[in-house]
């Protein structure tokens, strides 16, 4: 079985997410803040649709970084959701052999459900995340 996904980056290091939760990808639009809500940068209108625009970085406990011309937003496609990227830089398609179960990587981290496999492309490691675990329904944003 092969998974195509795209591929995205944070904080230097390569990540991805399958292709079937992904609507669109597009450039980060104005964002407006929203009190109380740390994972959440905000709200973005997206073609007159109201997204929650989250923070992976806040999420993976990454240092934040300002929004610059290579930032971008993946659209999931069920989710009224937005997810702030580093940079998107490319597509893959990704064969059983090459994905590597996450929780045999990682006994101590309390993320792994929120993350599905790691696999090597192009020469560099790409962590898979779990958008379903990470997004179970859409109350789930407004409970961060």
């Amino acid at each position: 079985m092969n998974e195509q996904i795209i591929v995205f980056e944070l904080n230097g290091q390569n990540y991805g997410i399958n292709i079937e939760e992904v609507a669109e990808i597009s450039k980060v639009l104005p964002i407006t803040q929203l009190p109380k809500q740390p994972e959440l940068e905000g709200v973005t209108d997206v073609r007159g649709s109201i997204h929650s625009v989250v923070s992976l970085r806040k999420i993976f406990g990454m240092e934040p970084k300002s929004i610059d011309d290579k930032s971008k937003l993946i659209i999931l496609h069920h989710e009224k959701i937005a997810l702030l990227t580093d940079d998107v830089t490319d597509m893959a398609l990704i064969s059983k052999d090459m994905m590597q179960d996450f929780t045999n990587i990682s006994l101590f981290s309390k993320s792994n459900d929120l993350l599905s496999y790691v696999c090597e492309w192009k020469d560099t490691l790409v962590t898979v995340i779990n958008v379903k675990a990470m997004f179970p329904s859409n109350k789930a944003v407004s409970s961060l």
